[in-house]
């Protein structure tokens, strides 16, 4: 339980911190204080990202501060790249007594403008945990920037897109422009991200810039759903479905966290679930739940798109519903380059990309180009992608330009471009010398194993026939030793006297 907790806090940080760095609130009170939440405006009101009771820090109660989230991370964990850096932390925490009152803080102050919690008072099990603080990390949002109608379809955009829209040759939105719809009203700040509004002449969805949230309506005080099936009506009861699209653009993901459900849960005697939220990414399901949640739930789409999904039988629950944070992940895709193509296989993290043949990046040389989301740096790619040119092309330019073109790199700014690449010369190195040497001397190794094979055969076979002579001759001769054969002496072999008669 403590480890999940950890893992949810420290991805929930890490969102934050990567969204625009938004100012968040931290407050602190002993287990028997009175912790109380104010909003500065009077039409803002409290979202509860974090709640715990630490059981193993109890000084410096009392005091409340603004705070950047990024700050309750140690300095060496602000940017949580790496799965190992993500386990020293939870291996550092795994010790601590850390208690999710989330639950508990949302009932007393979520939607609301000010809050008082006294946990000794408010959480049952808290006289058991011993002395501790209680530490509250939330935010205030204008009352009315979370409140979208049935059906919204929600897009985050970057705001180089929405400065685009702002651009020389299109339409200029001024602060005339924009208008609050009939079902999604907004108060925003002018330093604050624009939230849930829209000019007049945007038909589509509702934009929000980097991160945004969502209830349903009448949060906190209840949601509702037919008013058919009501106590006294004979008609059958009907299920409402409340839906909401969350989409980034340009072929980022979604991350959605869950800070605060409290719906009707399965009472004794039924089998599921009357009121249901369920998250879906198209035809996915990510999520099927119903009650509340203890503590902070944190879903990612492998895809653009996230459809949130409240289903209600109930007719009116005296209960606080849904509240929602999300954020859009990586970095948008990129322009494809002309005489050139994206591999499959690149995401929203990492793409790769591959100029036709004879053709290559006009400011390296080569056919190939990696780029790295700089997620922390506010989603964009490392560096910006050229077309590609021909191949002659290149060659005509580096041979007028003395053959030596020093070419920038964020790794070294002395390379030029008749100096190859670590890649491309490893890559050269393995096919032009490394593949057709051990092709060579697999061959001959193969040759020597035969001819080998071929000569042990041989004198085996040798053996075996030399054998089986002496055994024949053994058994007709019956052990007699061979004599060899004398040839027949011819008519002049056949010696004479000397007279010249035969002998």
């Amino acid at each position: 339980m403590a480890r999940q907790l950890i893992i949810g806090l420290l991805l929930f940080c890490v969102i934050v911190h990567a969204a625009h760095s938004q100012e968040l609130k931290n407050g602190t009170a002993c287990k028997e204080e009175i912790l109380q939440l104010v909003c500065d405006t009077e039409t803002d009101v409290l979202v509860i990202h974090r709640a715990v009771f630490d059981g193993q820090d109890s000084d410096g109660c009392g005091f409340l501060m603004p705070i950047n989230i990024s700050s309750l991370l140690p300095p060496s964990q602000k940017n949580l790249t790496d799965q190992e850096e993500l386990q020293e932390m939870i291996e550092l925490d795994s010790r601590r007594r850390l208690f999710s009152v989330q639950s508990t803080v949302n009932r007393r102050c979520s939607g609301l403008n000010n809050c008082t919690v006294q946990l000794e008072n408010d959480e049952p099990q808290a006289k058991q945990w011993g002395d501790g603080k209680l530490q509250v990390l939330y935010n205030c949002i204008p009352a009315k920037s979370a409140r979208y109608s049935c059906d919204a379809i929600i897009e985050i955009v970057t705001p180089e897109m929405q400065q685009q829209q702002s651009a020389p040759g299109q339409i200029v939105v001024s602060e005339e422009d924009f208008v609050v719809t009939p079902t999604v009203e907004t108060e925003v700040a002018s330093s604050a991200t624009l939230v849930s509004i829209k000019p007049k002449w945007y038909p589509g969805p509702e934009q929000v810039v980097g991160w945004g949230y969502l209830h349903n309506m009448g949060y906190p005080s209840y949601y509702r759903g037919s008013n058919k099936g009501a106590p006294g009506s004979s008609a059958p009861e009907e299920t409402v479905d409340c839906r909401w699209t969350v989409r980034a653009t340009h072929g980022r993901r979604v991350r959605l966290t869950l800070l605060d459900l409290s719906i009707r849960s399965v009472l004794h005697g039924e089998h599921e679930c009357k009121d249901v939220l369920t998250v879906t990414e198209h035809s996915r399901l990510l999520l099927n739940k119903c009650g509340q949640v203890e503590e902070p739930l944190v879903i990612e789409s492998s895809t653009d798109e996230i459809n949130i999904t409240l289903s209600v039988k109930s007719h009116f629950i005296p209960k606080r519903g849904l509240l929602a944070y999300f954020t859009a992940m990586g970095c948008p895709t990129p322009r494809v380059p002309k005489q050139g193509y994206l591999v499959s296989g690149s995401n929203s993290s990492r793409a790769e990309f591959i100029c036709s043949v004879d053709h290559v990046f006009p400011d390296t040389g080569l056919r190939f180009r990696n780029l790295t989301c700089l997620d922390q740096e506010g989603h964009r790619w490392n560096e910006d992608l050229p077309d590609c040119i021909d191949i002659k092309h290149f060659n005509n330019k580096s041979s007028s330009s003395a053959n030596h073109i020093p070419v920038k790199n964020h790794k070294a700014n002395n390379r030029t471009l008749t100096e190859p690449e670590a890649g491309e010369l490893t890559y050269s190195l393995t096919y032009d010398l490394i593949v057709p040497t051990s092709i060579i001397a697999g061959l001959i190794l193969g040759n020597l194993i035969v001819l080998a094979g071929v000569i042990h055969c041989r004198r085996r076979n040798s053996r075996k026939l030399g054998g089986q002579k002496v055994e024949s001759g053994k058994g007709d001769d019956d052990g007699e030793e061979c004599v060899p054969l004398q040839e027949t002496p011819g008519p002049s072999d056949v010696p004479q006297n000397r007279v010249g008669t035969p002998v």
